[in-house]
């Protein structure tokens, strides 16, 4: 099967950079998109990005591929309207959770989750970059999807339904919950060496808030862990044994390869309280076993979320003093969370 006509569902920021790096790599592509922003599709039409419109009352368009790259909440919908196209092409999505249950699921699709993204979204955001060099989940084998990937420069890995959405909790879904729960205790005004540190904040909710109902139970089992280690890290500071937690910190540095060299030291001193509380969620996160097995599997998401304790490698003498200026007003934070 040679995908020549594809169909795009979603010209939002993944479905918009997918448009943009498949046109890079294939022009020969035509390329279709429907949306609900009829902004966003005359925009890209107007740009030469997509080719056509679609219209799912003309019965006369040609399909050899459909990409759904919308919400999880929109699926049962979407799969309404495609099985009344008349041809049947191959249909995948760009979905964060693979293990759902609709009663309308087509025989034709195939689950794929690409390992790119931004915490910025919407098609005026979508740039051909984000998928440059970059790996794809397929999680039913499939020898044409396969090629069609390695063809344009994407690297494809097979992974089942149930294990990604395990994978995926921890890696990705669980960092993502962590950063909107420390929403309102972080610091105002973010230096620039730290912008990518708290990026995820700023992610669209309600696409989150899909993954997060979709994928609960395996969010909830790891957050359940996460959440045991927090309160041990909490009760060795209770008890002033500093070392004991920069001695963590080093050797997560080491395990995780995690080097942010840039961080600004003034600012981090400044915001103590607020910075070291979240440098121990990440020692508390990463301290979750299967972190190292499913490592190869992340993405910028999670190396961003993790890199603050990079700060300890230059700076532990001077950490170990304003944890014990601190230890109160930290111990506090963790009560709001609690």
């Amino acid at each position: 099967m040679q995908f020549k006509n594809i169909l795009i569902i979603g010209l939002g920021l993944i479905g918009g950079s997918f448009a943009k790096h498949l046109k890079k790599k294939s022009a020969q592509i035509e390329i279709l998109a429907y949306d609900n922003n009829i902004k966003s599709l005359k925009e890209a039409l107007n740009e030469k990005i997509i080719d056509k419109i679609f219209d799912f009352n003309n019965k006369m368009h040609k399909i050899d591929l459909i990409i759904i790259a919308t919400p999880l909440s929109q699926y049962h919908e979407i799969f309404n309207q495609i099985n009344l196209i008349n041809c049947k092409p191959l249909i995948i999505d760009f979905g964060s959770v693979k293990n759902f249950n609709f009663d309308n699921i087509p025989s034709n699709f195939v689950g794929c989750h690409p390992i790119a993204g931004s915490h910025n979204y919407g098609y005026k955001n979508s740039n051909y970059d984000i998928f440059t060099n970059k790996k794809i989940i397929i999680c039913q084998k499939h020898d044409e999807l396969m090629n069609f990937f390695k063809n344009i420069d994407l690297h494809p890995i097979f992974l089942d339904s149930k294990n990604h959405d395990k994978i995926y909790a921890l890696i990705s879904h669980l960092p993502q919950f962590i950063s909107f729960m420390l929403h309102e205790l972080s610091p105002q005004e973010i230096d620039p060496t730290y912008e990518k540190i708290f990026r995820l904040k700023d992610s669209e909710h309600s696409n989150w808030q899909d993954i997060f109902t979709f994928n609960n139970n395996n969010i909830e089992h790891y957050y359940y862990k996460f959440f045991e280690n927090l309160e041990q890290n909490l009760y060795i500071i209770e008890n002033s044994n500093y070392s004991k937690i920069i001695n963590k910190s080093l050797s997560l540095c080491e395990k995780f390869n995690i080097t942010n060299n840039s961080l600004d030291w003034i600012f981090f001193k400044n915001n103590f309280s607020l910075l070291f509380f979240r440098f121990i969620i990440i020692i508390s996160y990463l301290e979750i076993i299967d972190i190292e097995k499913y490592h190869e599997f992340c993405g910028t998401g999670f190396t961003d979320f993790i890199s603050l304790i990079s700060i300890i490698r230059k700076n532990s003498v001077n950490i170990s003093q304003l944890i014990s200026q601190h230890k109160v007003e930290i111990n506090n934070l963790f009560l709001k969370i609690s």
